[in-house]
């Protein structure tokens, strides 16, 4: 005896939201089915996905500061927060490498 795990129906919902929909969205239409699972027919059904947010959002690049580079840029008078988007970081950053280096 064999359990059917797609119907028909499944499947058209699925090639209907996978594409663009959430993925809370999906699983709660497919109520029996996993989020592992739906991906798994996606893939065998060939459906590519491109989520609304564009998938996972990518971490800032961590910004370090050499001494010279702050050093030379502290001579040109300009305030912190203004060194901080210049150098495209924060302010509590800036702040915490000039305590570091002493400057």
């Amino acid at each position: 005896m064999s359990v059917i795990w797609w119907t028909d129906e499944d499947r058209e919902i699925l090639k209907q939201l996978y594409p663009t929909e959430d993925k809370k969205i999906i699983t709660k239409e497919l109520k029996n089915k996993s989020w592992y699972a739906c991906q798994k027919e996606a893939k065998r059904l060939e459906i590519q996905r491109t989520p609304p947010t564009g998938g996972r959002p990518k971490k800032k690049p961590k910004q370090y500061l050499g001494k010279k580079q702050l050093a030379k840029i502290l001579e040109k008078d300009l305030t912190i927060d203004e060194i901080a988007k210049k150098l495209r970081t924060e302010s509590h950053i800036v702040r915490r490498y000039i305590q570091k280096y002493g400057l």
